[in-house]
């Protein structure tokens, strides 16, 4: 199995442990989120992790997917990455990287560090443990605009 396929496949076998521990049931519909997030290789927002879903389960409610989504907010099992205009997408990988966040088109795009990097820096770990802060993860996000938005701006300028 390739190592993404393992990756997701561990995803969310620790998902559905994490969720039947808490006892919450797993149903079919339930698991399709699970099987759809695990797999997201973007940031997907709510209304695209339930038109997804609504694929297999054309009857799904939308609370169902809202509900399952801030469950696994609230265990700690994906980030919600609320940007400054209220629009929410879903961070499943909990690894450390950087978010790219374009303001203009909302896209979010991954940058993966080598795995001595550090985020933070050593440095800033210690300030941060030197004050009796338990760190529970880390997110660095920078905004700004995207190749494609960049491009379409610096071309309307030009007309």
């Amino acid at each position: 199995m390739p190592d993404n396929d393992r990756l997701n496949n561990d995803r969310l076998k620790k998902w559905i442990h994490t969720l039947m521990a808490h006892g919450v049931r797993m149903t079919p519909q339930r698991e399709a989120i699970l099987k759809y997030l695990a797999q997201a290789r973007t940031h997907p927002t709510a209304a695209e992790v339930y038109e997804a879903v609504r694929r297999e389960f054309p009857h799904v409610a939308r609370a169902t997917v809202y509900n399952t989504l801030n469950l696994l907010v609230r265990l700690g099992l994906i980030i919600e990455l609320r940007r400054e205009d209220g629009a929410v997408r879903y961070e499943t990988d909990l690894a450390p990287h950087i978010n790219l966040i374009c303001i203009s088109c909302g896209r979010v795009e991954d940058v993966h560090l080598e795995e001595e990097e550090e985020i933070p820096s050593s440095r800033v770990m210690l300030a941060i443990q030197d004050r009796g802060f338990r760190v529970l993860y880390t997110r660095v996000d920078v905004y700004g605009l995207c190749r494609e938005c960049r491009l379409k701006d610096e071309d309307a300028s030009l007309h």
